[in-house]
């Protein structure tokens, strides 16, 4: 992996470390998710690879939290075509099966060349304070990302992620 995807990828984590600090937003419960979605990214091939799951330790909840989970993974994105691909922000949103969500939002200097690939790994964790709840912790994560073609046409494309 290239210091800059490492970077990157730093980026990203300090980013939700403060995201999910946020107090949640309560949305209708949500239908559970069995794989990867993407929506609106072609030309470019999009990847979830590399899913870890862990429950979180104390040190990484806040009150009144008291048992979640921990993932981490890569998003990676191939670009087949001619033109190049520069990403400026990434839009997250984290929703638990009950309906609540914490969203996110934060820059990115991200570029995928043509014919290249790069990836972006991402943290994202959901706890309770109910510990009943922990074994059937679950939930999504939505990935947006914004950002246009080296000729200047916008684009945006979402990756749902299952947290199981």
């Amino acid at each position: 992996m290239r210091a800059g995807s490492k970077f990157l990828g730093l980026i990203v984590f300090v980013a939700l470390l403060s995201l999910r600090c946020a107090a949640p937003t309560k949305r209708p419960p949500i239908e559970r998710l069995t794989e990867v979605e993407v929506e609106g990214a072609s030309p470019l091939i999009v990847k979830v690879a590399d899913i870890e799951k862990r429950p979180l330790r104390t040190d990484e909840m806040s009150p009144p939290s008291t048992a979640g989970f921990f993932w981490e993974y890569r998003v990676r994105i191939a670009n087949p075509s001619d033109i190049g691909y520069r990403l400026d922000r990434l839009h997250l949103t984290v929703q638990n099966l009950w309906g609540k969500s914490w969203p996110g939002d934060q820059p990115l200097n991200f570029r995928v060349k043509e014919g290249g690939e790069e990836e972006v790994v991402v943290r994202a964790r959901l706890a309770s304070s109910s510990p009943e709840d922990t074994p059937g912790l679950t939930g999504i994560e939505a990935l947006t990302f914004l950002g246009h073609r080296d000729d200047g046409q916008p684009i945006t494309f979402t990756v749902r992620v299952p947290l199981n």
